[in-house]
């Protein structure tokens, strides 16, 4: 008898013994799902609870806290969708369901939990995808992905395979492109890097300019990204090259709960740059005097608690209506390395002793900037703001307008919020109740009742252009 009839027999056993919550199905809810009744499912999904709690129990805290994410993406997976009701046992929709638990369980039963061997060589597996890492010679290695994802929602099974040669890149990472090996178009290609995290793999899709061409790569799957687990591992490390290998943020991971906090604990980069923008933000509250330090301070609690939310819109993006269920694990990431490079950015050019209006303003939420009019020498001013809701990319405020400086003060032309300095702040339409009705929003704004926000003055070493150009 197979390992993987063995798993399945062992599905069907547990099925007939005592039950607690499942991992997936919820049998105890007042409407059970519509797969407890259904004893071969059943069994499969509490064989993978028991395999999944018995890796857990033995899982140092890294991985303990990956391998939890990544076994409520695989429970998305099977579960985000309509109440199940299959039309009898060779029901397509049922078998696929089965096949995507089958192969989880077959997954976990491989994992290894000691620390690995200090090369990345080996296979690799999450919910999303399997990875495969071969040494090519000398520091290159050949790196192939597969992906077989049946998400209940959708009656098409997403498949992915990649193939690439990686080398190292001189930052402690391998570098390389993934292609498609029937690829018709050779610019369809997906740049990506990896390196060991502690005891997973982790792999990053890095952006690249043809994103026409990227999109061709495995349809458009933006799932090269995540934390990969070692599977059935031979050779073995110390535990001392474990810790070597992890770099660590500014917080401590075990005690994690947020999805951004997940993400950071995952990826070295993020990880390295949580820990630069903690000393930074101290070094700020040292410095600043005690009235400005409170409003940073407001503010940096107005960003943490935004980054969860920026991270799990970006992981189901709703403008991506046909795909939004799918785990975008690229974007996501891509989205929280941004948000930690604008926000690093700001800390580190903060200009308290600036005089006057005239510059780059910027918040957790909203950003300004007043400066000479193109193509005038009248003196004529512009100034462009933008206020966001994060998460919801609809929600915004708009505004723009040529004007002047008067007695310190912008006067805009066109519609225009007003502007008023306090100390080193200029806060945005101050004169606004923080309570004020959606049905007053002013016409610069949608969805959005007041475009009101206090700023900071930043230099423009922090960089203007990126702060306009994308949604949040």
């Amino acid at each position: 008898m197979t390992k993987t009839s063995l798993l399945f027999a062992l599905a069907l056993l547990v099925s007939t013994l005592p039950r607690a919550e499942a991992a997936a199905f919820r049998c105890s809810d007042p409407i059970p799902d519509g797969a407890c009744s259904d004893r071969e499912l059943r069994g499969l999904d509490h064989a993978v609870d028991l395999e999944f709690d018995a890796i857990i129990e033995h899982a140092e805290p890294l991985t303990k806290l990956l391998l939890r994410r990544d076994q409520a993406w695989f429970v998305e997976i099977v579960t985000r969708g309509f109440m199940r009701k299959y039309d009898g046992p060779r029901d397509p929709q049922r078998l696929r369901l089965i096949d995507t638990l089958t192969r989880r369980l077959v997954m976990l039963n491989q994992i290894g939990l000691k620390p690995i061997a200090a090369s990345p060589a080996g296979t690799w597996g999450n919910a999303l995808a399997l990875i495969t890492v071969r040494q090519a010679g000398g520091d290159a290695l050949q790196v192939t992905l597969s992906a077989k994802l049946a998400y209940e929602e959708r009656d098409d099974t997403l498949t992915c395979d990649l193939a690439g040669t990686f080398k190292k890149d001189g930052s402690g990472w391998f570098a390389g492109d993934f292609v498609a090996p029937d690829a018709a178009d050779a610019r369809a290609r997906a740049p990506a890097r990896l390196r060991l995290q502690g005891n997973t793999l982790r792999i990053v899709h890095t952006d690249d300019a043809d994103t026409d061409a990227e999109q061709r790569v495995c349809g458009g799957l933006e799932i090269i990204t995540g934390s990969y687990f070692s599977l059935h591992p031979d050779a073995r490390a110390a535990t001392f090259a474990l810790a070597a290998r992890t770099v660590s943020p500014s917080f401590k991971c075990a005690i994690a709960e947020n999805s951004d906090e997940e993400e950071i604990c995952a990826d070295p980069e993020l990880a390295a740059r949580d820990a630069k923008l903690a000393r930074v933000y101290a070094e700020n509250l040292r410095r600043l005097e005690p009235r400005l330090a409170a409003q940073l301070r407001a503010d940096q609690r107005g960003w943490t608690k935004d980054n969860p939310t920026a991270y799990d819109s970006s992981l189901h993006p709703a403008a991506a209506k046909d795909t939004s269920s799918l785990h975008h694990t690229d974007l996501a990431r891509e989205e929280l390395r941004l948000r930690l490079d604008e926000r690093l950015a700001m800390l580190a050019n903060l200009d308290e002793k600036r005089q006057g209006v005239v510059g780059f303003w910027e918040a957790y939420n909203a950003a300004l900037t007043i400066a000479p009019a193109k193509d005038k020498t009248d003196g004529t001013m512009t100034a462009t703001g933008y206020k966001w809701e994060t998460g919801v990319y609809k929600t915004r405020c708009d505004f723009v307008s040529d004007g002047r400086i008067e007695g310190g003060l912008f006067k805009a032309k066109e519609a225009f919020p007003t502007l008023t300095r306090d100390g080193a702040m200029l806060i945005i339409s101050a004169e606004d109740r923080d309570d004020k009705p959606q049905s007053d929003e002013p016409e610069y704004c949608n969805r959005m009742p007041s475009a009101k926000a206090r700023l900071f003055p930043v230099k423009p070493a922090a960089g203007v252009e990126g702060k306009f150009g994308r949604f949040r």
